[in-house]
């Protein structure tokens, strides 16, 4: 059992188990599965994830979606043997204003963009609009520097992921490792190295 960025992940060693006595697998052809599953479990989650995040943020682009997920890493301990314990880790950048779709509102202190997704509306106190870069957004003096204001996305989509992704995720690294261990018992791969 680990604790994942506040998410509760188990792999039920003994549903492996079960999974290898049914069809008769080796520890090797066990492990070549295990370990692949948890590889094709962690590209499974990165696309529902970026999925949410498309639909949460509402960008401009779809390129930003990928930029604004980091790299997602689901790794055991040790690749020689099965841990009831997995790591996922995961980041999420702020977001420029221009870059999202919504509505930026001139204030008597500032500026205050609501965007059309599910996040939020914010405030900027001293911030202004203007066209930049191609595109208009809310941007802050910072001394002598113009910078352009970012909206803070991670804890609301840290929420959704976490509630509508990592449910998932114990389904997911289920399928993946019944449809491989099947698989390599029936071509009769790595029956003595998980490695072969």
């Amino acid at each position: 059992m680990k604790q994942i960025n506040g998410q509760i992940f188990d792999i039920d060693l003994e549903q492996l188990y079960t999974a290898q006595d049914a069809v008769g697998a080796t520890s090797a052809q066990m492990s070549a599965a295990y370990n692949r599953a948890v590889a094709r479990t962690a590209v499974t989650i990165k696309k529902l994830a970026a999925k949410e995040v498309a639909g949460s943020l509402n960008l401009k682009s779809m390129k930003l979606v990928q930029k604004r997920l980091q790299q997602f890493r689901l790794r055991s301990k040790s690749k020689n043997m099965m841990d009831e314990e997995l790591k996922l880790w995961f980041g999420l950048n702020d977001v420029s204003v221009g870059f999202m779709k919504g509505s930026i509102k001139k204030t008597s202190r500032g500026a205050k963009f609501t965007p059309t997704g599910s996040i939020s509306s914010h405030y900027y106190d001293g911030g202004f609009v203007m066209d930049r870069y191609k595109r208009r957004s809310i941007f802050l003096r910072e001394g002598s520097k113009v910078k352009e204001a970012r909206v803070p996305v991670s804890n609301e989509l840290q929420e959704t992921i976490e509630d509508d992704v990592f449910s998932e995720l114990p389904d997911i690294f289920m399928h993946h490792f019944n449809v491989d261990l099947k698989s390599r018992v029936k071509l009769g791969k790595n029956m003595r190295n998980w490695r072969e």
